[in-house]
């Protein structure tokens, strides 16, 4: 009987192997375990090193959490209030009412005439107007007049109002405010009026003092319906309000009109209507006599020239007595 060499066993102790010997009766060669190629003892080896390095995972200790704990965030000084500044009174007399419809009344020269006022977008869309809607305004001493509206930049109105709010400032012509009553740098009353109705026929007469500095001594030696009115109204679609007054240029130089009689498709004797190219337009009749609305007895602030804190320091010195004797 033969034993297997103790170098050998020695060699599989110190690898990590558990080695069984067991008697076992010689068998074919290739079913002996490669650990012993001798008859008589078969050499039988359970590797541990499998389970020992399983069980080294196992005593492996599991990885520490992160030591770094969430940063809180910050939260930002909060700013220091602002101080408020203190509101500039000095021309709080000029300001007028706060009512939405209420516009502060500049100067806007047009090519279009008195019966167009200019707005910004913005103060269009407060007041859900769109371009070429027509407003019923309303002046002073109980003055009406009705226009169009057409869009005015707000850098212009910046410029034109004298530091009036864009989307409370309305453009107007010389004519179309003296037909509401005002002047440069008053408050006016602006509503949407969706519901003029088409001309039908208007009755529209120059004025006398017009003619005579034209050098015309008779209507009928001037053809005022082809040479001045009918270039005025033709495809324009403008809104006529009765009583309007309103200046044209022609042949003859500038000519004052005044609108005396408005029949619409639906009433006659109304009070607004759009001209349009089937209106029937008379000019037929009497001058009448203009209105002195331009004389130095209704001279308005704007006469002063536009300085509006040297205008408000006047406004206060003589008004605020009148109105509140007991101040």
């Amino acid at each position: 009987m033969k034993f297997v060499a103790a170098p050998s066993i020695l060699a599989i102790l110190a690898a990590g192997n558990a080695v069984d010997a067991v008697f076992s009766p010689p068998k074919s060669s290739h079913a002996v375990s490669s650990f012993s190629k001798y008859p008589g003892w078969l050499l039988g080896s359970t590797m541990r090193g499998g389970s020992m390095a399983v069980e080294e995972e196992e005593d492996v200790t599991p990885a520490k959490k992160s030591s770094k704990k969430k940063k809180k965030k910050k939260k930002a000084p909060e700013a220091a209030p602002k101080e408020e500044k203190s509101a500039d009174l000095s021309m709080a007399i000029l300001g007028g009412s706060n009512d939405r419809n209420s516009m502060h009344v500049f100067s806007y020269s047009s090519d279009e005439g008195h019966t167009v006022v200019g707005l910004t977008e913005a103060a269009m869309e407060t007041m859900g107007l769109f371009e070429g809607d027509t407003v019923y305004i309303k002046g002073k001493r109980g003055k009406k007049t009705m226009a169009s509206v057409a869009t005015l930049a707000e850098s212009d109105v910046t410029a034109l109002a004298d530091g009036s709010s864009e989307s409370s400032a309305i453009g107007m012509s010389v004519d179309a405010m003296r037909n509401a009553g005002v002047r440069a740098g008053d408050k006016v009353s602006v509503t949407p009026a969706p519901n003029v109705k088409f001309g039908k026929a208007v009755l529209i007469l120059p004025t006398a003092e017009a003619l005579k500095l034209a050098g015309v001594e008779k209507m009928e030696d001037a053809n005022l319906f082809e040479d001045y009115l009918k270039p005025y109204f033709q495809g324009k679609f403008r809104t006529l309000y009765r009583g309007d007054s309103f200046h044209v240029n022609g042949p003859l130089g500038e000519l004052e009109f005044s609108c005396v009689e408005i029949d619409s498709v639906e009433v006659d004797g109304d009070t607004a209507c759009v001209v349009v190219d089937d209106t029937l337009i008379e000019c037929e009749g009497e001058p009448i006599e203009a209105d002195e609305a331009d004389d130095l007895e209704n001279a308005g602030y704007d006469q002063i020239g536009g300085a509006s804190k040297h205008l408000a320091a006047v406004r206060e010195l003589v008004e605020l007595p009148l109105r509140h004797p007991e101040l």
